[in-house]
């Protein structure tokens, strides 16, 4: 009986893994990946990009780097009387 619950998870964790790795391969075939100049060949061939785009390394440090709340916001809790 165990056996089945390790293959459950095995089967969900490489479905999802499969999904989730689908976002990086579909931004580096955009070329939206990286930041606008940081690829190896813009580096090895000084290529100057001809204008900045956005990038998912760029977006993931930013998400990682704002201050987070829940959603409630900045309203403030009102006592009842």
């Amino acid at each position: 009986m165990a056996d089945v619950g390790r293959f459950g998870v095995s089967g969900w964790l490489l479905a999802t893994g499969l999904v989730v790795s689908l976002y990086p391969l579909y931004a580096a075939f955009k070329e939206e990946l990286l930041p606008a100049g940081s690829s190896l060949a813009f580096q090895i061939f000084n290529i100057t990009p001809e204008q900045e785009h956005v990038s998912l390394v760029e977006a993931l440090q930013w998400q990682a780097s704002r201050k987070g709340g829940g959603g409630g916001g900045n309203k403030q809790r009102r006592r009842r009387r």
